[in-house]
C-alpha cells in the first residue's frame, strides 16, 4: 500500500511540476503580448504626432504668409478700402 501511495505522490508532483511549467511559459507569452502591445502603442503615437507637426507646420506657415502680406499691406498704405468688416459680415461703403 505504501508503494502505492508513493508512485501516487510521485505523479501527482510530475504532473504539479509540468503546470508550474506551462503556467509559467503562459505568463512569459503574455508578457511578450504585452511588450508587442506597447510597442505598437508607442508607434502609433509617434505617427499620430508627426502629422499633428506636419500639418501644425502647414498652418503655421501659411499664418505667417498671410501676417507678413498684411504688414507689408499696411506698411504701404493700402488697405482694403471698398469693404469693411462689420460683426463678420462684409459691407460695401456708404451702404446703410
Amino acid at each position: 500500500m505504501a508503494a502505492g501511495r508513493a508512485l501516487g505522490q510521485r505523479q501527482s508532483r510530475g504532473r504539479e511540476a509540468t503546470d508550474f511549467v506551462s503556467l509559467h511559459a503562459a505568463l512569459v507569452e503574455q508578457a511578450r503580448a504585452r511588450a508587442a502591445a506597447r510597442v505598437v502603442r508607442a508607434y502609433g503615437s509617434s505617427v499620430v504626432a508627426a502629422e499633428r507637426l506636419s500639418v501644425l507646420s502647414e498652418l503655421l506657415a501659411s499664418a505667417r504668409a498671410e501676417a507678413d502680406m498684411i504688414a507689408e499691406r499696411v506698411k504701404n498704405g493700402r488697405r482694403d478700402r471698398a469693404r469693411r468688416f462689420d460683426g463678420g459680415s462684409p459691407k460695401l461703403r456708404g451702404t446703410k
